[in-house]
């Protein structure tokens, strides 16, 4: 073929590209487009608008014609930027671009920076597109990636990974499994709640069983097109559970192993990542070193040879030649000639680890002594990155020190920089300073662990303080090397603890924490752990300092994480594991004579009775508390035992009772600022004016507390407040209203794990859907309710269930159903002391007797029914005026009260 038509373009940066292609395209020897299109993997119609269309093509196609072309990859991506600049900023182009889909704007964007000069593996570039151009037989396109360590696996991945990010518009996942990294590899639960969460699964909707995640995973992904790197895997049964199941999707996984299991069993394409060849190296050495390797081309060799022809080592060579401008190479070449450490390198070339251990060596000698030690150091930090004010506290010095000496390990390639000032040490270096702990003085690690344990305590307290307000008390804390840093609002605090909680947990877990430190920990962050449903993590954490405290003879320590472990049961659903724990806490402060200890654990247990249905038993522990509470002169605690008590009372039909209990709570809380605490006893005081048709004080009192919650970012709060507007639409008959706010609240209580606000939305969807008429998607939904109620033993959402599946059922004609779910309520109402569901019951069997012709029997139960409504003074259908005008009556004495 001959030279293509030079298209007539204005003058511009297009043109001076379209100009450079054409050319390159004559020194090539003007291959055909078909060829061409066949080497980059695309229609000859895209090759051909490449070199003509004045739209600029994609630099992923781009580089692809160039690296077919032979061409000057470097110099055509400057050409393309200026192309790309002037089209944003210039007139918009009448031709439409490529039918490319654009990525949502919640796909995940994880994968890293691709590294800069990056030299061959076009082999196995090629081989990972020939990924792409096969179909597989049912399952996601598999491809792993070996080779030794510090041969390039991943920067070959990211290098291809964001060649062919337009081929996965539903996101592209990064996930580092740690299989050779200082510390034990991910395991697969581990690696399937990283994948989830970076699915927009959040708090602990991910699911707690292997098999589960890895079903989850697998739904999410269905009919999507994302592509997955997994990075540094250990074995095949690391990756395996971890695969989609859809053929929309692609996996790669990296290993200094072979992964056979994944290629046998699974199909996947190997791809070999093997040392890079002489001129490769040498190649490299020029891109890093400039001209100095081309001065001394015996010297680089060597120095290649030195590093085993291995793209990390080398890199980190290139990054100690360009730190000594005025020595030569062979200066260099000489040095580590004479290093003993280089040995390591030369001698046992064939094993990863100390290939890369002997570079990392001689590399860690040349920093300076503060530098030296302070990549020492950074091997004690239990994060995957680490602040600057963090590093600091490690070091024992000032920021403005620890920036200067975390900047020369920056340049000398030991440590990287993320935007917003954070440290990362890259896995093989992390192990290699982990290693290099063992050469601390002893007392330099205590000291060093010391301080920045102390320092990230410190800032936790701090971060809580702010993000609650005066009401939340800190454990007492021992001092740190430096003052905690200021959060200025709220947010910033929040935003802290959602980044940093995990470093902290992660440090209490380690073998050498002692026990004070793990012991603070765990009682600072219980809150931040427990709204934002990281339920596992606090689980393990108040095991520990149970565990510890019982060994270490600390009876009041043992006691509060007794009582906050069975909180984190109670909000999983596990109400019988957390009873017996309350109870072994109350207990153990009764014999020490702990008055506020037994408010507290007197508190938590009056809440899990009277989710249990035992009404009587928790308004008696309510009471204590509070009065407990008030001797001790703490009106937050005392506060929200009233709030506490007063759901109680509701639930035993006392409104008034409800309605001033609920009424004090938010005079004592407000007054000490505990806006969570108001918002929660505001919420409760609307829904006993929903019970009695006060319809509109019950809209003000959702949408006050719905404000706090939003404001203090309590996700529980607002979901519960959502949930309960969708309960008032509903009986104003507003039932798509209803609809909306039960399915976002729902939304919620799934992506924290928050059962029994489930129940209560399911319950809530289905009461709405059968006010639209659609019944048997009703029945699901209170099916649904009823499983999740007993499940957990929530026993309000199991009552009223059946109270609605009554309703629904007998809507439907099926009258021995209708009375079997009213029957049980009925059994379950009267064993709780709910006089609220009895009479609903009750009405209910005098509908299904009415239905079956028996008006003796259904009048007797309906004037049950109607006496306990009157008694009540609730809003409620009912067969009688005389019934009817009783409650108004009743409400209208009501609503002279409290209000």
């Amino acid at each position: 073929m001959g030279a293509l038509p030079s298209p007539k373009l204005p003058a511009g940066p297009r043109r001076d590209l379209v100009e450079a292609l054409h050319d390159l395209h004559h020194r090539a020897g003007w291959p055909s487009l078909r060829e061409m299109a066949r080497e980059v993997g695309c229609s000859h119609t895209t090759v051909s608008a490449a070199f003509s269309e004045p739209r600029v093509p994609r630099w992923g196609l781009l580089e692809l014609l160039v690296e077919t072309l032979d061409g000057d990859t470097e110099r055509f991506h400057h050409l393309w930027l200026e192309a790309s600049t002037a089209a944003v900023s210039g007139p918009v182009s009448p031709i439409a671009p490529e039918a490319v889909p654009p990525l949502p704007a919640t796909a995940p964007r994880q994968l890293p920076a691709p590294v800069r000069a990056f030299i061959g593996r076009q082999a196995q570039l090629d081989a990972l597109d020939e990924l792409l151009r096969t179909d597989p037989d049912g399952g996601a396109r598999l491809a792993v990636v070996t080779g030794t360590a510090g041969a390039g696996k991943t920067a070959l991945v990211l290098r291809w990974a964001h060649r062919v990010v337009d081929r996965f518009g539903d996101g592209q996942l990064y996930l580092d499994l740690g299989g050779f990294g200082p510390r034990a590899p991910m395991t697969t639960a581990e690696a399937l709640e990283a994948l989830l969460r970076g699915l927009g699964t959040e708090g602990a909707a991910v699911p707690r069983a292997v098999d589960q995640r890895s079903a989850a995973l697998r739904t999410l992904l269905a009919d999507r097109r994302v592509l997955l790197v997994l990075d540094n895997a250990v074995s095949s049964d690391q990756v395996r559970a971890l695969l989609p199941g859809g053929a929309g999707c692609a996996v790669v996984a990296t290993s200094r192993t072979n992964l056979a299991g994944l290629v046998a069993r699974e199909g996947a394409r190997r791809v070999d990542v093997d040392l890079l060849s002489d001129a490769e190296a040498h190649e490299l050495l020029v891109r890093l070193v400039g001209r100095r390797v081309e001065t001394e081309p015996a010297a680089a060799a060597r120095l290649a040879q030195q590093c085993a022809r291995l793209p990390l080592a080398l890199r980190i060579a290139a990054e100690l030649a360009a730190a000594r401008p005025t020595s030569t190479l062979a200066d260099l070449v000489a040095e580590l000639d004479h290093d003993p450490d280089r040995l390591d390198l030369l001698r046992v070339a064939d094993d990863e680890h100390t290939a890369v251990r002997s570079v990392f060596s001689w590399s860690w000698r040349h920093l300076g002594d503060d530098a030296a030690r302070a990549f020492r150091l950074m091997g004690l930090h239990a994060g995957a990155d680490i602040s600057l004010s963090a590093a600091a506290a490690l070091l024992g010095v000032e920021e403005r020190a620890a920036r200067m000496t975390l900047d020369e390990l920056v340049r000398a390639n030991m440590l990287s920089e993320t935007a917003d000032r954070h440290y990362v040490l890259h896995d093989l270096l992390r192990g290699y300073a982990a290693e290099s702990t063992r050469d601390l003085e002893q007392g330099d690690r205590d000291a060093a662990l010391g301080r920045v344990r102390a320092h990230y305590l410190a800032t936790a307290a701090a971060a809580m303080a702010a993000e609650r307000g005066p009401t939340w008390r800190p454990p007492d804390l021992p001092p740190a090397a430096s003052p905690a840093p200021r959060f200025p609002d709220p947010s910033s605090a929040h935003d802290w603890l959602r980044r940093e909680w995990s470093v902290l947990v992660a440090t209490a877990e380690s073998p050498d924490a002692d026990y004070e430190y793990v012991r603070d920990t765990a009682a600072v962050l219980h809150d931040h752990l427990d709204d934002q449903g990281h339920f596992d993590e606090a689980i393990r954490l108040h095991r520990r300092v149970r565990d510890l405290a019982g060994a270490l003879g600390r009876p009041a320590d043992e006691a509060d994480a007794t009582d906050d472990l069975a909180v984190i049961c109670r909000r999983i659903g596990n109400y019988e594991d957390a009873e017996h724990l309350h109870r072994l806490a109350l207990a153990g402060r009764r014999a020490a004579g702990d008055p506020a200890g037994q408010a507290r654990s007197l508190h938590r247990l009056g809440i899990l009775c009277w989710r249990r249905g035992r009404y009587d038993e928790a308004d008696a522990y309510l009471d204590e508390a509070a009065t407990l509470y008030a001797h001790a002169a703490d009106p937050v605690g005392e506060g929200q035992a009233c709030y506490a008590r007063g759901i109680a009372k509701r639930r035993q039909g006392l409104y008034l009772d409800a309605v001033r209990l609920h009424s004090r709570a938010i005079d004592l809380l407000r007054e000490v600022g505990d806006r969570r605490g108001e918002g929660a006893a505001t919420n409760n005081l609307g829904v006993v004016w929903l019970f009695l048709g006060r319809y509109a004080e019950a809209a003000r009192c959702f949408d006050e507390a719905l404000a706090v919650y939003t404001a203090v970012d309590h996700p529980i709060g607002v979901a519960v407040c959502r949930d309960n507007l969708g309960s008032l639409a509903s009986r104003e008959r507003r039932f798509e209203d209803a609809m909306s706010h039960h399915g976002d609240a729902l939304e919620a209580f799934v992506r924290l794990g928050y059962p029994a606000g489930q129940g209560d939305s399911h319950r809530g969807l289905g009461v709405a859907l059968a006010g639209l008429g659609r019944r048997d998607e009703a029945v699901d939904q209170l099916e649904r309710a009823l499983r999740i109620g007993e499940r957990v033993g929530e026993a309000s959402v199991v009552t009223q269930t059946l109270c609605d599946l009554g309703s629904v059922r007998l809507a439907r004609g099926e009258l021995d159903a209708a009375e079997e779910a009213w029957s049980h309520a009925l059994t379950l109402a009267t064993s709780a002391g709910d006089r609220y569901e009895q009479a609903r019951a009750h009405h209910g069997l005098g509908r299904v007797h009415a239905a079956r012709g028996d008006a003796a029997e259904a009048a007797r139960l309906s004037t049950l029914a109607d006496a306990t409504f009157v008694e009540l003074g609730v809003e409620e259908a009912s067969t009688t005026d005389a019934a009817r005008n009783g409650r108004r009556a009743a409400v209208r004495d009501l609503a002279a009260g409290p209000g």
